[in-house]
């Protein structure tokens, strides 16, 4: 079907949920967004809470620590041509809302890669910059790898200038270049380092 699902992975992000579905959910009521799909990795914290809260349905789906099949799981629920995938911490320029429509009614490009900007601590970090990602693809496409994940199944990309902003905090950085990436590089043996 004609439109865009708005889909994103999280566990434990109650920190950074509601920031997320605060820009998402007022273009889900303008029509903007078909539908908002949140899938937990069965959370500790209050993150379904916040969602809840908020009016959002959430589909529990445990985590396997592979963020490529979590990501395609949440791909899969999806009834729309266009996905619009961010992350908990992450959020779009207000400017890209006026331009949506446009994005996914052409037919040439398949995935459009935002530049994203870094914050850590409310710091910008320059060196990351413009660390391209793929956000809005169509629905065929899929997610490869357990960390550091890769679109693939498109013919055709476009870069925006419209950015994503991305926003974590040194213990969450430090959680995961620490403890969550080495884990996965032990279980799926894959190197994360330098990624």
């Amino acid at each position: 079907m004609k439109g865009v699902s708005f889909v994103t992975i999280v566990q434990n992000e109650e920190k950074y949920i509601g920031r997320l579905l605060d820009s998402v959910i007022p273009r889900f009521k303008e029509g903007l967004l078909k539908e908002i799909i949140v899938i937990d990795g069965v959370s500790r914290d209050n993150t379904v809470q916040v969602c809840l809260e908020k009016g959002v349905t959430v589909v529990s789906h445990s985590f396997n620590l592979h963020f490529g099949d979590q990501r395609n799981f949440a791909i899969s629920l999806a009834h729309y041509e266009w996905i619009l995938m961010l992350d908990a911490d992450e959020v779009l320029e207000e400017k890209f809302w006026s331009i949506l429509p446009s994005l996914v009614e052409q037919q040439e490009f398949d995935v459009y890669a935002f530049p994203r900007k870094n914050y850590i601590d409310d710091v910008f970090d320059e060196k990351s910059y413009p660390d391209y990602q793929y956000r809005l693809f169509r629905r065929f496409c899929r997610w490869i790898y357990p960390v550091h994940e890769e679109l693939v199944g498109w013919r055709n990309a476009k870069k925006l200038d419209v950015h994503i902003i991305h926003a974590k905090d040194t213990a969450k950085l430090n959680w995961c270049n620490e403890t969550l990436y080495p884990l996965i590089e032990k279980l799926w043996k894959v190197d994360t380092r330098g990624s």
